[in-house]
């Protein structure tokens, strides 16, 4: 006797979960780092990606290196409180290991987690946008459908859509 077993959709992998996020929003994204990368330079040329929802929950990159890197940040929870206070944010051993997988330092000191990326061309800019939508993904429990607002002084203001890329050429 032959048997079949369906899985269904709504058992997709943790993997196949993320992949969606990501491709879901990674246009939005990049365009929004192409904006900032267009604009003259300056210090307020960063990108920040938030759960409004739960306090210090973000990824943020920053354009350095006269626009041929990114210095990219997950937050620690150390800027979560005043000087001298004890942490009131950490994150799960899971949480730590997955952003250490997308190569961010996860040293449990003074500041953020941070990862250095090339940001040269339009492929770097996607590459950097998914980085960004992984982290917030994996580190903060971000899911399809969850408010993500944004910052950023020179790209287009408000949360961020899902957006279907352009095809290359």
């Amino acid at each position: 006797m032959l048997a079949l077993v369906l899985t269904p959709l709504s058992l997709a992998s943790p993997l196949d979960d993320r992949d969606t996020f990501v491709a879901g929003y990674r246009c939005d994204v990049a365009q929004r780092l192409a904006q900032i990368k267009a604009h003259a330079e300056g210090p307020d040329r960063f990108l920040v990606l938030e759960l409004p929802s739960r306090l210090n929950h973000y990824v943020q990159c920053i354009f350095i290196d006269h626009d041929h890197s990114m210095l990219c940040e997950a937050s620690s929870g150390f800027y979560a409180q005043k000087p001298g206070q004890p942490r009131r944010m950490r994150l799960s051993r899971p949480a730590l290991e997955a952003l250490r997988q997308l190569g961010f330092s996860t040293a449990d000191g003074e500041g953020n987690f941070q990862r250095t990326i090339g940001a040269e061309g339009r492929d770097d800019l996607a590459a950097i946008a998914e980085l960004m939508l992984a982290a917030l993904y994996e580190g903060y429990g971000a899911r399809p459908g969850m408010q993500i607002r944004v910052v950023a002084p020179f790209a287009k203001q408000g949360n961020l859509q899902t957006a279907m890329c352009a095809p290359v050429s």
